[in-house]
């Protein structure tokens, strides 16, 4: 300020020498509503801090465009699977800037406005002080806390915000709401800190895992759980914050270690009042997950959950939902919580912003008339990344839904709802600063190695047995993650494995052989050209030993026909044994006649579904038809357990028997370039073309047959065939690239059973040769004298030669009888 300024004001009667932030906060009104014309001092919000910078921002306010750091945009694009759409492709830009790259957006100011912008910066680490010590002392005021607490509390509210707003990621957008979130997480462990310490010694003292013997103050232990909610849970990097935020405390909470103790104990307490199947780990990912989302259920705090398919986060979704049943729950711990219900909406690229609202007052509907101490409903987002870059905007009405519960009008208490977003792909921060957001990265070695420890904790004997392959397993799956380009193999596999491995020596009751190892690997690790998965994992092991080659169709009948279930009287546990859904990628489709002629009779056929893209396939009834088939087919049988089915933006239960199968065939390339991630990794995938179905002999008079007809179209240069080269599919009427192994196939078929010898050899290349012979063309045969089989060779063939065909239907004659129940293939296209 100027003097000049200065002295004009002091004559004007502009006190200087007060002290704005001690007055009385009506006096502080009175002072705010005279320059804004306003005659008498109204105060429309009580819990509004009146701080000096506060009342510069009601006097003038700018947004400003600024955009994130480089650093921090690369962590936001790797977090899950990154964004749906690339920030190459997105429309969504302010210029050349995808506006996801933005800390905020806003529209810009009229030119006229420009004169009366008034900057006032970024709220600093003092001001901030000074509204924590106030929101803290309106705590004191509802609950008894000691003045040395109080003053812990704003320091380490102070350092956890001065910490946050110093990372270099999206943590570090953090304001004054972090704060009040904080402040309502203590407040609720607190007033339960009684009944909550007690269940915690208890559980403790039952399992043993607790070095920590001292005896716990229910305000410090409350602002840990607090800290560990709001602030710690969304971190990467969580040590760093740890040891920063103990020196504000008293023993015993001064070392880092206890406060991850607490926190972790805390985690394992909710969670062992659920009842879990025994193949699932109580790893760390699963543990955060429900405890993050029990807390920010009971409280109403919107949470955002991102990470890569396999992070537990439908998972614990589902657990929660079972576990918060009010007085129907589980165990006493949950019985004391809230019922909750769950109302989820399936994102998608084509949602609109009125299906979410939509879902929000349908969900506010199941709140009215309630209890609202003793019940809560929740929005549940699904795969809510799917929305970030559709046109439409649909994520623009979160905001005041996640404030208020409601677009306008004065919010009814029973509008405001719990709010659960679960992402498997990156999301904007902008749209994420009204909750709390928590990113799954990788687990890392060590955390893969203490889930498959926990998938075999079951049965002590069998771990001791396989706990020598953790170890190899997890690290041959990182080299397996870091040669692809895409997460065509994710965290399910990995477990799956674990899974197949574990029930396999259950079952045989000694140490798995090498050819077991194999067989999991590669029921779990298949269907990638590129990935030699089987090599990978073997070569990681103690001793690798002899492994006889396994069929891809031996793999496919195993999951297809349950050949795991000869051993559930000695697992005695279904889902021990359970297989995942088959993904059968392939090459002109030759798989769907393939597992017809192999595995099916004409008495048990499946339902087969194809996909299309013609315009009344696409139509909204016809996909309702298509998925009331696969309904029925889910229904058929005995009713064992339930799984949501989606269809558009709506998802039902539906109940599925133990027998039903589903499979997904489509075209190799279609899946590696248009398939999306989450759908790939929920599904146990093989490659599965004719030469799948052929011995090793038989491949090589594929070979060689293919040799053969390459030289049949290869004609010598002549003057009148004006140097034109004729190709195998130009000679023979149908010919592709498998057109040699069907042939082949027909050969073998045509020659019956028997031993393989020189002389069957012999035929089968002979009577392939032929039944090739009958697709070629009246001009190849003209010409085949002039082919670079020779005029010898032709004269010899040309006596065979019958009327041109096409090549017939490929045959195979084995077809096992396998029992199984209702199985429907899906057969998906793109063209």
């Amino acid at each position: 300020m100027t003097e000049e300024l200065y002295r004009g004001l002091l004559l004007q009667g502009v006190p200087f020498n007060v002290d704005f932030d001690n007055l009385p906060r009506h006096e502080k009104l009175l002072r705010l509503c005279r320059p804004l014309g306003i005659p008498q001092a109204f105060d429309p919000d009580e819990t509004y801090e009146l701080t000096m910078d506060n009342m510069l921002k009601i006097l003038a306010i700018e947004m400003r465009f600024r955009k994130h750091s480089q650093e921090t945009i690369c962590r936001l694009e790797s977090a899950g699977l990154g964004y749906r759409v690339s920030a190459e492709e997105t429309a969504d830009r302010l210029g050349s800037i995808p506006l996801r790259q933005l800390v905020y957006r806003v529209h810009a100011l009229p030119p006229s406005l420009i004169p009366l912008v008034w900057d006032f910066g970024q709220l600093n680490d003092t001001a901030e002080k000074l509204y924590i010590q106030q929101i803290v002392q309106r705590l004191v005021d509802h609950v008894r806390i000691s003045e040395d607490k109080t003053h812990v509390i704003t320091e380490v509210l102070s350092a956890s915000q001065r910490f946050m707003r110093n990372t270099k990621s999206e943590c570090s957008f953090v304001s004054l709401r972090d704060v009040e979130h904080c402040v309502k997480v203590f407040t609720w462990f607190h007033g339960r800190s009684e009944m909550l310490l007690v269940k915690l010694n208890t559980f403790l003292c039952e399992t043993s895992v607790s070095k920590n013997n001292f005896r716990r103050d229910p305000v410090l232990w409350s602002l840990v759980m607090a800290v560990g909610v709001c602030y710690h849970a969304s971190l990467k990097e969580k040590e760093s914050y740890r040891r920063d935020i103990c020196r504000y405390f008293p023993e015993p909470y001064d070392d880092s270690r206890v406060i991850l103790d607490e926190i972790t104990h805390a985690q394992d307490l909710f969670l062992s009042g659920v009842p879990l199947r025994k193949t699932i780990a109580r790893n760390l990912a699963l543990k955060e997950n429900v405890f993050m989302m029990i807390i920010c259920t009971e409280l109403k705090i919107p949470l955002f959950l991102v990470g890569k398919p396999g992070s537990s986060k439908s998972l614990a979704k589902t657990i929660v939902a079972d576990a918060m049943q009010g007085q129907a729950a589980h165990s006493d711990l949950f019985r004391s919580l809230k019922q909750v219900h769950l109302v989820s909406f399936q994102c998608s690229p084509h949602c609109t912003p009125q299906g979410i609202i939509n879902t929000f007052k349908q969900c506010a509907r199941f709140q009215q008339g309630k209890d609202l101490q003793q019940y809560v409903s929740v929005v549940v987002l699904d795969e809510v990344g799917l929305a970030e870059d559709s046109p439409k905007m649909p994520l623009k009405a979160l905001h005041p839904l996640l404030e208020d519960g409601c677009i306008e009008g004065d919010p009814a208490p029973h509008q405001k709802v719990g709010f659960i977003g679960i992402s498997n792909w990156a999301l904007d921060p902008a749209k994420m600063n009204r909750g709390i957001f928590v990113s799954r990265g990788s687990p890392s070695e060590k955390e893969l190695i203490e889930s498959a420890r926990g998938i075999c904790s079951s049965d002590s004997l069998v771990q001791d047995r396989v706990r020598g392959y953790f170890a190899p397993f997890a690290k041959a799956y990182e080299t397996v993650c870091s040669r692809q380009n895409k997460e065509f193999f994710g965290l399910r596999d990995y477990y799956s494995l674990i899974k197949m491995v574990f029930a396999t020596t259950r079952a045989s009751n000694k140490k798995p052989s090498p050819q077991d190892i194999a067989q999991a690997v590669l029921r779990n690790f298949s269907g990638k050209d590129d990935m030699p998965a089987l090599d990978i994992f073997m070569a990681s092991l103690p001793e690798a030993g002899y492994m006889e080659e396994v069929s891809t169709l031996e793999l496919i009948k195993q999951n297809i026909c349950g050949s795991m279930q000869n051993i559930l009287p000695a697992v005695g546990e279904l889902e021990e044994a359970e297989s995942r859904y088959l993904l059968i990628l392939t090459k002109n489709y030759m798989a769907l006649q393939i597992l017809q002629q192999s595995f099916f009779s004409e008495d048990q056929q499946p339902e087969i579904i194809f996909g299309s893209s013609f315009p009344r396939d696409q139509e909204y009834t016809q996909i309702c038809r298509n998925i009331n088939r696969v309904k029925i087919c889910m229904e058929t049988g005995k009713m064992v357990k339930y799984v949501d089915l989606g269809l558009g933006t709506h998802r039902v239960k539906c109940r599925v028997h133990p027998d039903f199968r589903l499979i997904v065939i489509e075209e190799k390339n279609v899946v590696y370039e248009q398939f999306p991630v989450p759908l790939i990794n929920r599904l146990e995938k093989h490659y599965l073309d004719i030469s799948s179905v052929l011995q090793g002999w038989q491949k090589s008079i594929v070979q060689e047959l293919t040799q053969w007809a390459e030289d049949f179209a290869d004609v010598k240069a002549h003057q009148f065939l004006a140097g034109h080269k004729y190709s195998p599919a130009d000679v023979f009427i149908g010919y592709h690239s498998d057109a040699c192994a069907s042939v082949v196939l027909q050969a073998v078929e045509r020659q019956g059973p028997g031993d393989l010898t020189e002389e069957l050899y012999h035929r089968v290349s002979e009577e392939a040769k032929l039944i090739l012979l009958d697709c070629a063309t009246p001009d190849a045969v003209v010409r085949l004298s002039n082919s670079a089989l020779g005029s010898f060779a032709a004269q010899v063939l040309s006596r065979n030669t019958g009327t041109s065909s096409s090549i017939t239907p490929l045959q195979i004659s084995s077809r096992p009888n396998f029992a199984m129940g209702t199985l429907c293939a899906m057969l998906s296209s793109q063209r």
